[in-house]
């Protein structure tokens, strides 16, 4: 409690949110929330497989922002490996193997 104004104005970043785990799940929300509500704290949960935070009463009436307009474009933008699947009769697991 003694250094909890370092916190006051800053950024919080949870990388991989959703591996929060679930018995500390709802105290780490309600937790952040105080920080937000309280000491000017912005938080940005960052995740490919983004959960629901928002169906919980924590974070009601909370205000949002998606960081990225538009993730599809961005995705495509970044690609940077094609996969192809090779299917006949000249596929077999030896060939696959090489």
């Amino acid at each position: 409690m003694r250094r909890l104004h370092n916190l006051a104005s800053s950024v919080i970043v949870l990388d991989e949110v959703q591996a929060l785990p679930d018995r500390l799940f709802a105290p780490i929300l309600s937790g952040l929330r105080g920080l937000v509500d309280h000491f000017g704290v912005t938080v940005l949960l960052v995740s490919a497989t983004q959960p629901s935070f928002w169906e919980l009463s924590a974070w009601k009436e909370l205000e949002r922002k998606a960081v990225i307009d538009d993730p599809a474009a961005l995705f495509d933008a970044l690609r940077r490996v094609e996969y192809e699947w090779g299917t006949g009769q000249d596929v077999t697991m030896e060939s696959i193997a090489r």
